[in-house]
């Protein structure tokens, strides 16, 4: 009887959720805002989590209050933040994806969404007394996604959906490769509003960390002699 090995396989730290996202550093204009987690290890032996530790995203991004910007119809409101119509009444209603209508949902200009105009009554209903034609609404309420609509004429019809919290529809399936051979993997995640990005995390069994080198999204070259076997983690 011959003594054979067996390779140990490798630990991976697990990432913590992510915490909240810290305030914006600019109340308009596009500021940054920060959120960090924490790679946990059972052991000191434990190789460091797939990914980043720190995410960035923008906020705020609307524009800054300018006393000195024309208005092409209307006159500019007081705060020097958006164009008024006074002549211009429109009457609206938001229902949701089953035409039941929402009630307290708040109406903003989509250049202005911390100032709320107008919020629905209970049958869904609403009215604009100062938004000039072709300005763009938006319509925020809990539990939905939210929705904007562009202003024509005395009348709008706006229908909310419910948010889809973010779920993995396609996790990477494991591939052989040997050097020089390319390999893709794929990772698709789905939700409401439309995800604008994800991660998916792939543990390379047999591979140092510093062998793969990392291309379009999804897409990884090998640089090692051993069979690869991924280990996908999503």
């Amino acid at each position: 009887m011959t003594a054979c090995s067996v390779a140990t396989c490798p630990v991976y730290g697990v990432w913590t959720t992510w915490f909240g996202w810290t305030d914006c550093d600019a109340t308009c204009g596009g500021g940054t805002q920060l959120r960090t987690r924490v790679c946990q290890k059972t052991a000191s032996t434990d190789l460091d989590c797939v990914g980043s530790a720190s995410q960035t995203q923008i906020c705020n991004t609307w524009h800054c209050p300018d006393c000195s910007q024309t208005c092409t119809t209307g006159s500019l409101n007081t705060d020097c933040t958006a164009c008024e119509c006074t002549s211009n009444t429109v009457h609206g209603i938001v229902r949701n994806h089953v035409n039941v209508p929402l009630s307290d949902a708040s109406i903003a200009h989509a250049g202005v969404p911390y100032k709320t105009l107008a919020r629905t009554n209970d049958t869904g209903g609403f009215t604009l007394n100062t938004t000039c034609d072709a300005v763009e609404i938006v319509i925020t309420t809990t539990g939905y996604a939210d929705a904007t609509a562009v202003v024509k004429g005395t009348t709008i019809l706006v229908q909310m959906s419910l948010i889809k919290y973010p779920a993995i529809n396609i996790n990477p399936r494991p591939r052989v490769r040997i050097q020089g051979e390319n390999v893709t993997f794929c990772c698709e995640a789905f939700g409401n509003p439309a995800i604008s990005n994800y991660e998916c995390a792939i543990s390379l069994k047999h591979a140092a960390e510093d062998t793969k080198q990392h291309t379009p999204p999804g897409h990884i070259i090998l640089t090692t002699s051993e069979p690869v076997v991924p280990l996908p983690v999503c």
